[in-house]
């Protein structure tokens, strides 16, 4: 911001700025991190900018935008459940609303098979997305996102494997979003 103000930051851009003036209003702890320099401890709440909100029906214009996405967190069919959710991106304002979820038990249990687990999630996801939208899925195991893929017809790609995914990168990016709405 000095060299804002000193005239010498030609290289950034008004985006730029404009996020950084909103993130000093919205989420002061993450712009104290990243723009100033600030250390800033978490404590044991990784994410302050989770915020409680009730689904409004004036939202449902949104809705049914390009700006709703859908991604699937994977299983490796042990402990761990399979999370499908549905969200609507506001890019300008840098919220984030979940507004549906889907959660499957990771393991299966004594009388399925392992397909007929993989059924039950394709089953939960088409019940989420019901126009086959395309997401991603986050996958341990990169061969449960291209098993759902191909046996069941979703119209879902891996996300570690594109952008050089990183679990670090991605917390990152959550903490930098001004309001993440449940």
């Amino acid at each position: 911001l000095d060299l804002i103000e000193c005239g010498k930051a030609h290289w950034i851009n008004d985006n730029r700025y404009v996020e950084m003036e909103r993130s000093r209003e919205c989420n002061p702890r993450y712009h104290a991190w990243n723009y100033l320099g600030a250390i800033t401890g978490s404590g044991a709440n990784i994410l302050d900018n989770v915020r409680d909100w009730q689904y409004d029906e004036s939202i449902s214009s949104k809705v049914q935008s390009v700006l709703v996405h859908y991604g699937v967190d994977a299983s490796n069919m042990g402990k761990d459940p399979w999370h499908a959710v549905k969200v609507l991106w506001v890019p300008d304002k840098r919220d984030l609303y979940i507004l549906d979820e889907r959660v499957v038990d990771g393991k299966p249990d004594n009388t399925q098979t392992a397909y007929n687990k993989y059924a039950e999630v394709a089953k939960a996801i088409k019940e989420l997305n019901p126009y086959n939208e395309f997401m991603y899925g986050d996958g341990a195991v990169p061969a449960n996102i291209l098993m759902l893929a191909k046996d069941f017809s979703l119209n879902i790609r891996n996300a570690k494997s594109r952008h050089n995914y990183s679990k670090m990168a991605a917390i990152t990016w959550l903490e930098g979003l001004n309001n993440i709405y449940i």
